[in-house]
């Protein structure tokens, strides 16, 4: 579960990352970043955003699960298609 979340938050230190860069220019990276991302989000399909955000926000699987009145492999699956589809956009 761990390297999971670790992979969504990447993507968004991925955004943000530069090497070399002063304060400004990593705070102006780190919003442009998080802009990034919310767009991203915005592009996923409300039943995987639905399980996606709440995982970001630090709710465990079984939480989200239970809450959606979701399977807990359903859950997980949702959020690989969502790792998936992120990792797309942020390679386009």
């Amino acid at each position: 579960m761990r390297h999971e979340r670790e992979v969504f938050a990447g993507l968004a230190d991925d955004f943000a990352e530069q090497e070399g860069a002063d304060s400004t220019g990593l705070l102006v990276q780190a919003t442009y970043g998080m802009f990034r991302l919310k767009r991203f989000l915005g592009k996923l399909r409300p039943r995987i955003r639905a399980v996606v955000l709440p995982y970001l926000e630090g709710r465990s699987i079984q939480e989200i699960a239970g809450s959606l009145g979701l399977k807990t492999k359903t859950v997980h699956g949702r959020l690989h298609l969502a790792r998936e589809h992120l990792k797309t956009l942020a390679l386009a």
